[in-house]
């Protein structure tokens, strides 16, 4: 275990404060409606994102995340990728983490594309000539011509995501986090994006996929964990895991 990749979690939570519910405002009747659960004397305290949650991944482990819109999943490996500090519990992870979650988080709307690309290696822990090995292959990877040298503020939805996309996906990861598959740009784009997707998650040693495909989850995954309220209900074999979570609906 020492020398291969591994992701141990134990009693792990990540609580959300939330603001005062109690303005007498629309827009707070309705968010103390929502969020009457959480309320104490009317002030919303916190949300569980996710509670009280252990569990061992191995190097090989292709492991699944399934279960209804916020039981969660995206806060999971959020806080696996180091987006969010967990509020309790120990969580160690050994080897290099890289997520296809919040791509362009961080980006410089100032910036050039290419200025976006240093700046995401350095908050990434890169050091510049790592970042210099890679910058030609995400530039050519992008694909977004004379655009790569104007600023971010002047990009298309498009061309933000072919960046966003082929920064994320230039790293070799160790520890591969996919929040769903998605499609970025035009069909050519797509296939290229897709077929990158497939190479990151074969070379990868470890995958932790979210999705609501179970014909995706069966496809990439060996394991799978199931989900809901923010607790791990069930992890273990693929069709058993789905299984558990068709009976749990």
């Amino acid at each position: 275990m020492q020398d291969k990749n591994y992701i141990k979690a134990e009693g792990l939570s990540l609580n959300y404060p939330l603001l005062d519910a109690s303005s007498k405002t629309l827009r707070g009747m309705m968010r103390k409606d929502k969020y009457r659960f959480l309320l104490d004397e009317g002030r919303v305290q916190e949300v569980h994102g996710i509670s009280n949650i252990s569990f061992e991944i191995f190097q090989g482990d292709r492991v699944g995340l399934v279960g209804p819109n916020g039981a969660g999943k995206t806060t999971l490996l959020k806080t696996l990728a180091g987006i969010y500090k967990p509020s309790s519990g120990i969580l160690e992870i050994k080897g290099e983490v890289s997520s296809m979650i919040d791509m362009g988080l961080g980006f410089d709307e100032d910036a050039t594309g290419i200025e976006n690309i240093f700046l995401n290696g350095y908050l990434s822990g890169f050091s510049k000539s790592e970042i210099d090995e890679r910058v030609e292959n995400v530039i050519e990877f992008a694909d977004i011509g004379a655009f790569i040298d104007f600023p971010l503020r002047v990009y298309s939805t498009g061309m933000r995501t072919r960046l966003a996309f082929a920064i994320a996906s230039s790293r070799k990861p160790d520890v591969f986090l996919i929040d769903e598959i998605f499609g970025a740009g035009d069909a050519d784009f797509f296939q290229k994006s897709q077929k990158r997707m497939n190479e990151l998650i074969d070379r990868s040693n470890i995958l932790l996929f979210a999705s609501h495909s179970n014909e995706l989850i069966r496809a990439y995954c060996n394991k799978a964990m199931v989900m809901r309220g923010g607790e791990l209900l069930f992890f273990g074999a693929t069709d058993e895991a789905l299984e558990y979570y068709k009976r749990l609906r």
